[in-house]
């Protein structure tokens, strides 16, 4: 009786047409194969639902709820599948060599660069490999994605360096063209109305990133190591000399420049006319995006070392001190505080109403925080420290460190794409907003 009775509510819960472009009655059938006597039967069905993610933890709530009051056996085993499925859960990994920096997302491949030669492209559901190309020398920087076409910097070959960017085919990893430069210290493109922005050394660089064709050069003096941010015609780049420099995207003119106390390491953001910029003199800084006269500064304690994010009003910046500050963007009042236990070297991530941050301390912690007041809604920790940038795309969330490449669940909707470093929405307000 009880098996009629779960069976009656998955047909009603699961009909066909339920959930758009999706195979309900294979998700009804495996389900109901969760209550099958013959252990490999169910095994195999768990791994199946297991497999397609977050996306169907609704369903197995409700057939939970179904099972509760008929079979104590089948409700056990869907608790145990919603805990693989829960959000901030594993849902796959990947042994990619040494890693720096963020991976870009498009649709359903991820692609990511490491320090031993490779650059990879992933199926982003499954974490399998669809194509790798052998770029022969370190990739220490980050890559950027547009237009079917993937860019990324060899810093160094042979033991010498050597700044070759590589434009590769997006679909199967063809060496499009290259373009070399004098150098091996580089912030990542970042690629906006079909023009590339990077810097390297004491220049920002505009290309063509069909042709890879030179457009205009701006110097501005020590090291500016920060990926640019592109909005309302401006490109903002920081630089080792404590200065944030805004430079006019079609001429490579300077707009104007700011002095901060310390090295500006990370870049900044930009949203709603402000530009944001954080410095290793432990201050965040809003600026008039027009001229670059300073509305406020917070002062955070530590050094900062990542751009700031924008969001809704609110900026999310933490330092070497652990702590993660969320602050009011009109007045520079801080909001609330969360204390990480560990450094925080990358800019955080956000998307619905959460906020991701990652902390380091002998091992990486990630955090989905509420945006609102901080609170926790899960952490993930690695068994190692190493730089983590997560970064969001569609329901899940990607970060790499050391050796490991990992895939999240968030249970969200996140951007449809990731392209760049300085495209995060959180920072330009220029792609998709979270």
């Amino acid at each position: 009786m009880r098996s009629i009775g779960l069976s009656v509510f998955l047909c009603a819960a699961l009909a066909p047409g339920a959930r758009a472009g999706e195979a309900q009655a294979d998700i009804a059938t495996l389900i109901q194969q969760l209550k099958s006597d013959d252990f490999d039967r169910r095994a195999a069905a768990a791994k199946a639902l297991q497999e397609m993610g977050d996306a169907i933890a609704p369903d197995l709530k409700k057939a939970q709820a179904a099972a509760a009051a008929e079979d104590t056996e089948t409700r056990e085993r869907i608790d145990e599948l919603l805990k693989r499925v829960a959000d901030g859960t594993l849902a796959w990994d990947f042994e990619a060599g040494y890693l720096f920096g963020t991976p870009v997302v498009s649709e359903n491949r991820v692609f990511i660069a490491n320090k031993d030669n490779f650059f990879f492209c992933l199926d982003t559901d499954s974490g399998k490999v669809v194509w790798k190309t052998n770029i022969d020398g370190l990739q220490y920087h980050f890559p950027a994605l547009s237009d079917g076409k993937v860019f990324t910097i060899r810093t160094r070959k042979d033991g010498r360096k050597d700044g070759t960017m590589f434009c590769l085919d997006a679909s199967d990893g063809r060496t499009l063209w290259t373009h070399f430069f004098d150098s091996q210290n580089f912030g990542g493109p970042v690629i906006v109305d079909k023009h590339m922005y990077l810097s390297s050394e004491d220049t920002v660089y505009c290309m063509d990133p069909e042709t890879g064709k030179m457009e205009w050069e701006f110097h501005g003096g020590f090291m500016m190591l920060s990926s640019p941010t592109v909005s309302d015609g401006k490109v903002l780049v920081g630089n080792l000399d404590k200065k944030l420099y805004c430079i006019d995207a079609k001429s490579g003119e300077k707009l104007w420049e700011f002095q901060t106390g310390d090295m500006v390491t990370g870049g900044a953001a930009a949203a709603n006319g402000q530009a944001f910029v954080a410095s290793q003199d432990g201050n965040v800084y809003c600026l008039d995006l027009k001229d670059g006269t300073k509305t406020w500064e917070f002062q955070t304690g530590s050094r900062v070392y990542a751009a700031p994010a924008v969001v809704n009003g609110r900026v999310y910046t933490g330092g070497d001190n652990g702590f993660f500050f969320c602050l009011d963007a009109n007045g520079g009042r801080a909001i609330w505080k969360f204390e990480t236990g560990g450094t925080i070297y990358a800019s955080p991530s956000m998307s619905d109403g959460k906020v991701f941050v990652g902390s380091i301390n002998n091992k990486l912690t990630l955090f989905c925080l509420n945006a609102v007041d901080a609170k926790p809604a899960w952490k993930f920790e690695t068994k190692e420290a190493g730089y983590a940038w997560p970064v969001l795309s569609g329901r899940k969330l990607f970060v790499g460190y050391h050796s490991k490449f990992y895939c999240l669940r968030t249970g969200l909707k996140g951007p449809a794409a990731w392209t760049m470093v300085g495209g995060n929405p959180a920072r330009t307000g220029s792609n998709d907003t979270p």
